[in-house]
């Protein structure tokens, strides 16, 4: 084999990393309902589940994939938690509170609102 051609193969770089191979993205979003007919355990069960799902869902961006995550809540009025989808390592979920009626149409319109071409995706 020729000398110069086995010096210029590295057996040791990663094949992915030299060919600039780029992450998959993922944006999940989560559509959480604060309204007053949360309270007692509904809530408490729906914070606990959400601080045990971040530590599996962080796995996934070990995975060569970005992923972001998104939380609108919704009762009498609609509130985005960050203002735009933000990555899963710097995520921090908040312990909710429920209060309020249940405003589900607007939370579904917003949602389709921010899904669209022209808004945050």
């Amino acid at each position: 084999m020729n000398d110069e051609f086995e010096k210029s193969l590295d057996f040791d770089d990663d094949p992915l990393n030299a060919m600039g191979v780029s992450r998959k993205s993922l944006v999940i979003f989560f559509l959480i309902d604060t309204s007053g007919s949360m309270k007692g355990t509904k809530m408490g069960e729906l914070n606990t589940a959400m601080e045990e799902l971040m530590p599996e869902i962080r796995r996934i961006g070990e995975a060569d994939t970005d992923v972001k995550v998104a939380v609108l809540t919704f009762a009498t009025h609609l509130a985005w938690m960050y203002p735009e989808p933000i990555s899963i390592e710097e995520f921090e979920w908040s312990r909710l509170s429920p209060a309020g009626i249940t405003n589900m149409g607007a939370a579904f319109e917003e949602l389709a609102i921010r899904l669209s071409r022209n808004s945050f995706l």
